[in-house]
């Protein structure tokens, strides 16, 4: 069965010596355990450990295996920032970003207060002490706890246990005499249907927590109704995302616009495979549409290169964000260079590219956000919004926005090429204690970034 996109169980750590040797009361515990059960989430342990890297990495390791989120409280964070650049093999570096908010709020520090590993990302608003994170584990100053769980953390946790929860307005313009029977389109699955009308149209009000759901809805509406129908995305997500905060997604949506404002959006279209880093980086795209284009209703084009051997997870999920976004796919069994060759002739008008690469993908390294092709291609300029993003960033988008993906990634699948030449990512593999079987842990559990690729070989 599908896993849920809402995150619903919780670790809780407490770093301290002197809890542990019973110097000092434990007055944390009891605070966090009724803060998370008030926001829906489910506490299966609390732990109290010592104040050593090799100890904290123990606990966090069995954690992370078990729970969605880690909520890790320390006296002094330096020695839970220096665990985590150990279990992702990060070296630590000096954070310009926390040494400026600690230095702003009038907080003391030492320099191993501010040493993070370079995916470590900073939630902070107002005059509190800020909530250090990573790949949903959160970091809190056991004497800050309070004020920086109620200004910063709350809200954030809050985000991540909602339930995915797709919605749409269907309008069906009467046209003289179209009418039908709304029975014909109840159903006993999980979609909510509110139904109105008025002397030009019917309107359906259309949610569900499932995709697939929507999208067949959507389809035996668009078959019955043909050009009547109009289809309108009423999800609250674009705003929020639109709105954030993270540095990382501000700076992508600022080049989707630099881009569109440069070409137009009938100049462009989006590289889309299904994979996670083009699925993070249509979903921004379509952002950026909702935001500034909110009259465009044209299909979005989106290029396809197929391999000769898809999964078919991955075509059947691409098929269901062509419908659901309004995508035009043009699927090519082609190399990549061949693809976009055939692309430029069929429409010469394109002179850009969105791409979902990242520093890490192969022969990327060197990429720019905005460069064009090699000389010896075919030119266009390629957009890469997500190219300074890390793999816990395209998870942590992925599972805070609840966008949909490809669902080889719950299996342990961390990178898709296709059957031949992909498998699941033994880092992943696991095996349960009671009867020895073998599990796979989904792609989002995974720690080191550099592992990423571990289940792809050449074919």
């Amino acid at each position: 069965m599908r896993r849920k996109m809402s995150l619903k169980t919780v670790g809780v750590i407490l770093i301290s010596d002197e809890i542990l040797h019973g110097e000092k009361t434990d007055t944390f515990s009891k605070y966090l355990i009724k803060e998370l059960t008030c926001l829906g989430f489910n506490v299966g342990k609390v732990s109290t450990i010592s104040d050593r890297v090799e100890v904290i990495c123990n606990e966090f390791h069995s954690l992370i295996r078990t729970f969605d989120v880690i909520v890790a409280v320390g006296e002094t964070c330096g020695s839970i920032y220096k665990t985590l650049g150990k279990m992702t093999t990060q070296e630590l570096e000096t954070s310009e970003d926390l040494t400026r908010i600690l230095t702003e709020i009038g907080e003391s520090f030492s320099k191993t207060d501010i040493l993070l590993p370079r995916q470590a990302r900073i939630l902070h608003t107002g005059h509190c002490h800020p909530v250090v994170h990573f790949q949903r584990i959160f970091i809190l100053k056991e004497k800050c706890l309070k004020s920086s769980f109620t200004k910063i953390l709350k809200n954030h946790l809050m985000e991540y246990r909602k339930e995915r929860d797709f919605r749409k307005i269907i309008e069906i313009n009467k046209n003289g005499n179209l009418s039908f029977d709304l029975n014909e389109f109840k159903t006993n699955n999980s979609l909510q249907i509110e139904f109105s009308k008025n002397d030009k149209s019917y309107i359906f009000n259309v949610s569900s927590p499932e995709l697939r759901e929507m999208v067949e809805f959507q389809r035996k509406i668009a078959e019955k109704f043909h050009n009547y129908a109009k289809f309108v995305d009423n999800s609250d997500v674009w705003g929020r995302v639109y709105s954030s905060g993270e540095k990382h997604i501000k700076n992508a949506i600022e080049n989707i616009e630099n881009c569109l404002q440069q070409f137009g959006l009938e100049n462009i279209f989006v590289s889309f495979n299904g994979g996670k880093d083009c699925t993070v980086l249509l979903h921004l795209v379509l952002t950026v549409v909702r935001r500034k284009y909110p009259q465009h209703s044209h299909p979005i084009p989106c290029l396809y290169v197929q391999s000769e051997s898809p999964f078919p997870e991955q075509d059947e999920f691409i098929d269901l964000c062509k419908c659901y976004y309004n995508l035009k796919i043009m699927t090519l069994k082609s190399g990549i260079k061949d693809a976009l060759a055939h692309t430029l002739q069929q429409f010469p008008n394109y002179k850009a590219c969105f791409m979902g690469t990242r520093r890490t993908d192969p022969f990327s390294g060197d990429l720019s956000v905005f460069q064009m092709t090699d000389a010896n291609w075919p030119q266009i300029l390629r957009v890469s919004p997500v190219l300074d993003w890390h793999y816990s960033d395209i998870w942590d988008y992925l599972l805070l926005y609840k966008v949909p993906y490809c669902k080889l990634y719950d299996l342990g699948f961390t990178s898709l090429g296709n059957t031949v030449n992909t498998e699941r990512n033994p880092s992943l593999k696991c095996y349960d204690p009671f009867d020895g079987s073998e599990f796979y842990l989904p792609a989002y559990k995974l720690l080191k970034e550099g592992k990423e690729r571990n289940g792809r070989h050449s074919s």
